[in-house]
């Protein structure tokens, strides 16, 4: 089965089971996300992460406005931004060893819930930071270079960009990982080469998924890895 064979039916299991008037919602098959997830985290399949992105995009956004903390959240961009950085934070930390050790697709699920909690977690730690803090004196150094400072390299510049597959990618590598524009300052900016916000976001996750199995862009996505 293809992977967008694979996305399409886990799509319809998803409908069938949050499907209320379904009398078929208890008996709805997880076995096909499971094994989108499968193909996202140890097959590195670009186009299963996508379709991981565009399908749990809404259940994350869900969650995210369950907890208290995302009142602190002021506009769409910026609910729009965590979501992102949610699933950014689940494609760099579950690895094909936490997807060996988990039972199944609920296993999946929690984690990838944990990354939303964090991440508005996170948020409201900066914000409340941000509300109390004393400005930093001039030429205070950075506690460590972040991606956009490392490819101000124009040859290393030119290798990442070199990655895209097109002009879309092109333009996602360089807005965000250059210019460091959020998603909708970047369909301000580039008018009529992305529908929306999504999109963008979409792009940005199969950019990232890609970059992952690159071991010298990997160091400077994460400089742990």
């Amino acid at each position: 089965m293809s992977t967008a064979e694979l996305a399409e039916k886990c799509v319809q299991e998803t409908n069938r089971f949050f499907d209320p008037g379904s009398d078929e919602s208890s008996s709805h098959d997880p076995r096909y996300c499971f094994e989108l997830f499968q193909r996202a985290v140890v097959m590195r399949d670009n186009e299963a992460w996508g379709a991981l992105y565009t399908q749990y995009y809404a259940e994350m956004a869900s969650w995210a406005r369950k907890r208290s903390y995302f009142s602190l959240v002021e506009n769409e961009e910026d609910g729009e931004n965590l979501i992102a950085l949610a699933f950014e934070r689940f494609w760099k930390y579950y690895t094909p060893k936490n997807f060996s050790q988990a039972r199944g697709l609920g296993d999946v699920l929690v984690y990838l819930k944990k990354c939303v909690i964090t991440e508005i977690s996170n948020f409201s730690r900066e914000m409340r930071k941000n509300r109390f803090a004393v400005p930093m004196k001039p030429n205070t150094p950075s506690r460590e270079p972040k991606p956009a400072d490392i490819l101000q390299d124009k040859e290393l510049l030119q290798h990442v960009l070199n990655q895209a597959k097109d002009e879309k990618e092109r333009t996602v590598i360089y807005a965000s990982m250059v210019l460091c524009l959020p998603p909708r300052e970047i369909l301000i900016e580039y008018p009529g080469v992305f529908s929306d916000i999504k999109e963008i976001n979409q792009c940005k996750a199969n950019i990232l998924a890609r970059f992952r199995r690159n071991p010298e862009l990997r160091k400077f996505l994460d400089p742990d890895a």
